[in-house]
């Protein structure tokens, strides 16, 4: 028997329209890039550091193409490759 693999909630930028959530999600990376992968997603802890990160990297958080919301994220998400 496996152990339980722990999730943590984070905060992320999507960047595609809701409505084509799911496995293949889109987010901002850290260098204000797009990416596929749920590693590279900048992730963080609350809402308004997400947006003050919007800010920084000039994200426009429209949200519809562009918006914040909450993932699960496992241990192996959370850390540098």
């Amino acid at each position: 028997m496996s152990p339980k693999r722990k999730r943590t909630t984070m905060w992320v930028i999507f960047a595609q329209p809701q409505q084509f959530g799911g496995a293949n999600n889109l987010f901002m990376a850290r260098d204000g890039t797009k990416t596929e992968s749920r590693k590279q997603a900048a992730k963080f802890y609350t809402a308004g550091a997400v947006q003050e990160f919007a800010k920084e990297k000039n994200i426009t958080l429209d949200g519809a193409m562009t918006y914040i919301g909450q993932m699960d994220f496992s241990n192996f998400d959370l850390h540098d490759e």
